[in-house]
């Protein structure tokens, strides 16, 4: 071989090593909750009229706590995120539309929110997990269902044409954006009330095992997090779906890199299974429907990281200042490692957190303000709720010696 090709090897060698060792950055969005019949005389029902007429309130222009918001605040949201950075990837991890839509409404909101995604995005891959609020009413979730194939169109350009097939059976689907896989996983199939998994899985289990094969670590992509809502303190998962879901985790833990899930509306992250636990970090919302500011975060990292993140930031609009001033108004970023001044985002760093806001008043009311935006009603559940599995475990926590004083 000439020296000149050799030379040309070692250069492209180079090159490959630092295509895949480089920082990358990606924006997890999340719970956006369009609400195309936004009405403010309806504020205890998501402000949404019974006959779904919509209604402009230049007074709640970005739409008020306790309610789905209108375009205007996933205006505000998109605009905003899409000038913080180069992403080389889009988590949307679920619940795009309002709660309790026509099959009309719920068609015009895919409609006009994948247009707003192109519009703020371009052509940034989206990384997209079904949620529970992503079929209009009735919801009755199944196997094939008649809704995937509606999704899988309407976010075409972003699922993988090889993954059509396996997306029409159960809303599941692997994609790799720059040397980073996402394996997504339908968490609506896993619900308490579901009677069939629909091979959800057994699917994820056979695509961790090629990625261990393959020396890859995926980012899991779903909506619903196992364990216990700190809202309102239910069970998130069947109980036989989340025993199998551990089982796997704990098989596959040095090949998964973390789950980014939702559905809760806030920026928490859980230790589970407790014994044994992986990355699982989740999203507020940007829908304030749940008592929350509207919100989204930027994580840093390198691609086919083993473990977390290198950090996170969260950013959150003040979202009654805004509708004060008529304009979007924000809260100082915050960088996860700097606010809690640990090393990164890894399971012995999420420990560390845990015990300092178990312990140290100051970043305990701190991390309870960081979940919503705003100060947290729900107390010490909040914290609980990093490890409990069940509802049972939840309340254990609450009782326990090591929450005494945390009610503040």
């Amino acid at each position: 071989m000439h020296n000149t090709s050799k030379v040309n090897i070692f250069i492209f060698c180079i090159l490959i090593g630092y295509c895949f060792s480089s920082e990358i950055k990606i924006l997890q969005i999340s719970d956006i909750h369009y609400n195309n019949a936004f009405n403010i005389d309806y504020p205890n029902q998501w402000c949404q009229s019974n006959d779904l007429t919509p209604k402009t309130d230049l007074d709640h222009r970005y739409g008020i706590i306790n309610c789905n918001p209108p375009i205007d605040l996933i205006d505000a949201v998109f605009e905003h995120s899409s000038k913080q950075a180069k992403y080389s990837a889009i988590v949307l991890s679920g619940d795009i539309c309002s709660h309790e839509l026509t099959d009309s409404l719920y068609r015009q909101c895919n409609e006009i929110l994948v247009k707003k995604l192109k519009q703020y995005y371009g052509d940034t891959p989206i990384i997209f997990a079904m949620g529970n609020n992503d079929t209009p009413t009735p919801k009755n979730i199944t196997c094939s269902d008649q809704y995937y194939e509606f999704l899988y169109n309407k976010f075409v350009d972003y699922i993988p044409r090889n993954q059509k097939e396996q997306y029409l059976r159960n809303a599941c689907y692997s994609q790799t954006v720059d040397g980073q896989l996402y394996i997504v996983i339908n968490t609506n199939l896993l619900n308490p009330f579901q009677h069939n998994d629909c091979g959800v899985l057994d699917w994820l289990e056979k695509q961790l095992s090629i990625a261990k094969t393959s020396s890859l670590h995926p980012i899991i992509v779903g909506h619903i997090p196992p364990g216990v809502s700190s809202y309102d303190l239910k069970a998130q998962l069947k109980e036989e779906y989340q025993n199998r879901l551990f089982t796997i985790i704990k098989k596959y833990k040095s090949t998964i890199n973390s789950f980014l899930l939702g559905h809760i509306h806030r920026d928490e992250f859980r230790l589970l299974p407790s014994e044994d636990p992986v990355v699982m970090l989740v999203a507020i919302g940007i829908s304030p429907v749940y008592t929350n500011n509207p919100g989204y975060k930027i994580f840093l990292t390198t691609p086919n990281r083993a473990e977390g993140y290198i950090d996170s930031t969260q950013y959150t609009m003040n979202l009654n200042e805004s509708n004060i001033q008529k304009f979007p108004v924000w809260f100082k970023p915050y960088s996860f490692i700097t606010e809690y001044q640990v090393k990164d985002i890894s399971i012995s760093s999420l420990q560390q957190v845990k015990s300092l806001i178990f312990n140290d008043v100051m970043k305990g009311s701190m991390y309870r303000w960081r979940t919503v935006g705003l100060y947290d009603l729900n107390e010490i559940q909040i914290k609980c709720a990093i490890t409990a599995t069940s509802k049972e475990e939840m309340l254990q926590c609450t009782q326990s010696s090591t929450c005494v004083g945390l009610k503040y």
